[in-house]
């Protein structure tokens, strides 16, 4: 079969081109013209190098098609970090995918795609496939981004204490509006089990079984650590102002996921029962004000 290079380039071409733009709408990112063109450009010289010097197997067919995207997304989207890299590369691989999927079963199923005793493509099933491609792209697209975007918020928490550290995830959540009573400054709202390491073993079941500050401050007190005991109130929607139980760090250390470590001393950490759902697995949620 006679192969034309320069027309299997074009072709490849026009494809990136489309894909990348179409990818760049979904992700609601400006392509420069001129990248957008100079990323498809490579990205097709890459598959045509590829067609032309590797054997057509299924597992050469992934590796061409991942290698072969890479270009267009150094070059077209430039990623600024591992996180849009990941995100930017997703979703071109699904557009490709999914475009690329339907033109080729269109092609060898021209039967189903005509009217009978017709050559004219019926309009109703192209309209159909566009729509679930559509659902599919950007019902991703929302899940991804939320996932980094939580990922993002998220910062690596030390908690430092008579000695002992306990580590965690923290998650920055606007929904904190914590302050120690004394103080005035942020709080850091932590499950129990966070932080049970903390303390002494004979605490422990206190701490656990705590069902009011009072308990909790009867706990400290056993240990001669009123004073760094705290009852901080919080407002929860809808209801009376509650109280919770915490005490003062030593230091906190706080990595954020970019950015330079935060150390700070005597900060308030508020003990609560509850388990926060989130995607993330944290065990401390972080008040903004912390990072101002």
């Amino acid at each position: 079969m006679t192969c034309y290079i320069d027309l299997l380039w074009a072709v490849n071409f026009g494809m990136d081109a489309l894909i990348t733009a179409l990818t760049g709408m979904i992700l609601k990112k400006s392509i420069p013209p001129k990248r957008l063109l100079a990323g498809s450009a490579i990205s097709s010289l890459a598959a045509v190098i590829f067609i032309i010097s590797a054997p057509d197997t299924g597992i050469n067919s992934y590796i061409y098609s991942i290698a072969s995207l890479l270009p267009a997304v150094f070059i077209s989207f430039r990623p600024s970090d591992i996180y849009s890299f990941l995100k930017q590369f997703f979703f071109l691989y699904l557009t490709s995918f999914l475009l690329g999927g339907f033109i080729y079963y269109l092609m060898l199923s021209r039967d189903f795609y005509t009217f009978p005793q017709s050559e004219v493509y019926s309009i109703k099933p192209i309209l159909i496939f566009a729509f679930i491609f559509s659902a599919l792209v950007f019902s991703a697209r929302k899940l991804l981004t939320a996932y980094i975007s939580d990922r993002n918020l998220c910062c690596e928490v030390k908690v430092h204490f008579m000695g002992k550290t306990a580590y965690g995830t923290g998650f920055i959540d606007t929904g904190n509006s914590l302050k120690d009573p004394l103080t005035g400054k942020p709080v850091i709202a932590a499950n129990v089990h966070s932080v049970l390491g903390l303390f002494p073993e004979q605490m422990f079941n206190d701490l656990i079984n705590s069902k009011s500050p009072a308990d909790t401050e009867k706990a400290f007190s056993h240990f001669n650590l009123e004073h760094k005991f705290r009852i901080i109130p919080y407002i929860a929607f809808g209801e009376k102002t509650k109280y919770m139980a915490g005490f003062v760090s030593d230091f906190t250390e706080i990595v954020p996921a970019k950015g330079k470590t935060i150390v700070i001393q005597d900060l308030t950490i508020g003990i609560t029962q509850e388990k926060f759902n989130l995607s993330t697995g944290s065990g401390f949620i972080l008040n903004p004000e912390i990072f101002k």
